[in-house]
């Protein structure tokens, strides 16, 4: 079977190169530029109102409004986290731009003079972290019946806004201590139709395989999805 499938490939392969492959061309899909041009618009303020009203009602659901009072509220904090990772700016940027976004996102105005490093120690928070947890599994609710196909694949993610995954692969491969240290890999499933994350596992170690966690990110899928049609691994 397998040396029948590799002789059919190879034909195939024979056929583009050469140009003889019945290629058929499929019609390109209409595109509305308006909607797409309203679309890129709206999308950033959209977004941060949409931050402050689930991270309130996420806050909500863990105790946060009574339990979570320190220096600041940590649904605050989880406000910052999340509109950080969305811009994709260092602390001490983030926290400048609060003044800009404090009303977007429902911060009082008594919560908008954080230190930057007040935002680094909310990373390892567990308060802060409970929220967020909770705001994932709040994003899956308007999907559940309507998602069926999911995609999984695993990437490493930098443990400093300083470095970046694709610039640092080759470095980071060639086992050099410094790569070890600046990343962690995480295996994340995708709702194929939505695009909404629907699961997700911290791997032990950033060079390790994806097969392991393939198994508890179906198990996470199936406890919040109706139904599961198919589980594909890029």
């Amino acid at each position: 079977m397998r040396q029948t499938l590799l002789t059919e490939f190879r034909q195939v392969f024979r056929s583009v190169r050469s140009g003889s492959y019945p290629y058929h061309p499929r019609e390109p899909t209409p595109r509305a530029w308006g909607l797409y041009d309203r679309a890129q618009m709206c999308e950033a303020p959209e977004l941060l109102r949409l931050i402050g009203r689930v991270v309130d009602e996420a806050s909500v659901r863990v105790g946060g409004g009574r339990l979570c009072w320190n220096a600041y509220p940590k649904a605050v904090l989880a406000k910052l986290i999340l509109t950080q990772q969305y811009d994709g700016r260092c602390n001490r940027v983030s926290i400048g731009l609060l003044s800009l976004l404090r009303e977007t996102l429902s911060i009082e105005p008594s919560h908008a003079s954080l230190s930057y490093k007040t935002l680094e120690r909310a990373y390892s928070d567990p308060s802060v972290m409970a929220i967020l947890n909770e705001v994932f599994f709040l994003t899956q609710r308007p999907v559940q019946a309507v998602e069926e196909c999911f995609a999984v694949d695993g990437t490493c993610f930098p443990t400093t806004i300083k470095e970046n995954w694709e610039s640092a692969k080759r470095r980071f491969f060639k086992k050099k201590p410094e790569g070890r240290r600046l990343f962690q890999k995480a295996v994340m499933a995708c709702g194929t139709t939505l695009k909404i994350i629907s699961g997700f596992a911290v791997a032990s170690t950033p060079y390790a395989n994806d097969s392991p966690y393939l198994k508890p990110i179906l198990v996470q899928i199936k406890e919040l999805y109706h139904r599961v049609h198919s589980l594909h691994h890029g």
